[in-house]
């Protein structure tokens, strides 16, 4: 990997901005739901697109390696973040049928 020490960091950050983004919109999920999914949605993408392409601009070779590593990393840290606070009875506890109301 090009840098475990910065690749984490990213990861940490992946899961981070979308959540603060989150909080600051949260008002508008019960009043207005599509346009919270729809912030939610550009948000995500456009961390993962910024975040990755400035992560991979250092990388010299195997690109698509990095890439995959990389991905698969800031996978499991999301994962890792979320599922204590949302799975298992955390502070943003969530049931399945909660997750697809609309």
């Amino acid at each position: 990997m090009y840098s475990w020490s910065k690749a984490p960091g990213f990861g940490v950050l992946m899961w981070l901005i979308p959540f603060i983004i989150a909080v600051a919109v949260f008002g508008i999920h019960e009043t207005n739901r599509p346009l919270f999914e729809s912030i939610m949605a550009v948000t995500v993408t456009s961390c993962a697109v910024f975040l990755g392409l400035s992560y991979l601009n250092k990388v010299k070779e195997n690109k698509q390696r990095e890439a995959l590593q990389a991905g698969i990393l800031w996978l499991v840290i999301s994962v890792l973040i979320d599922a204590p606070l949302m799975l298992f009875g955390g502070p943003m506890y969530m049931t399945t049928d909660s997750t697809f109301r609309i």
